[in-house]
C-alpha cells in the first residue's frame, strides 16, 4: 500500500511539473513580444539629469540575438557600456548584437537624460533549441 501510495504522489508531481513546462513554452511567442521592458528611476542624478535604470527581460526560453528596439531622441549623459547601442536612426542595438539574450535572463542598463526614453522591440533573431 505504501509503494502504491508513493508511486501516485510521485505521477502527480510530475505532471505538475510537467504541465508547468509545457505552460510556459504555450505563452512563449517566438519573437519580440516575448522581451518585456521596464524601467524605474534610481533617485541618482548625473550630471544634472536624473538616472533610470531599463531592464529587459526575455519571457521565454528562446535565445534572441540583434535585438533592434525603438529609442526616439535616446541620450544620455552617463557611459552606458556596451549593452544598448544608439544607432542614430531612432533604433538602438540591445547588447551590441554580440552577446545575446538568453532564456529567462535580463539585461540592465542605466542611462542619465532629461527625461525617460522609450524602448519598444522592433526586431530579432529567435533561436529556439
Amino acid at each position: 500500500m505504501a509503494i502504491a501510495t508513493k508511486t501516485l504522489v510521485a505521477i502527480v508531481i510530475l505532471s505538475l511539473l510537467g504541465e508547468g513546462f509545457g505552460a510556459a513554452e504555450i505563452e512563449c511567442h517566438h519573437n519580440t513580444s516575448d522581451i518585456k521592458i521596464s524601467q524605474k528611476p534610481t533617485g541618482v542624478q548625473i550630471k544634472g539629469s536624473p538616472e533610470y535604470e531599463v531592464t529587459f527581460y526575455n519571457a521565454c526560453l528562446c535565445t534572441q540575438t540583434d535585438v533592434v528596439l525603438s529609442c526616439p531622441g535616446f541620450t544620455s549623459v552617463e557611459d552606458i557600456g556596451s549593452n544598448l547601442t544608439p544607432r542614430g536612426d531612432g533604433t538602438c542595438l540591445l547588447t551590441d548584437g554580440l552577446n545575446p539574450l538568453h532564456g529567462f535572463t535580463t539585461i540592465k542598463v542605466k542611462y542619465a537624460s532629461a527625461s525617460p526614453c522609450t524602448f519598444t522591440p522592433l526586431s530579432s533573431q529567435v533561436y529556439c533549441s
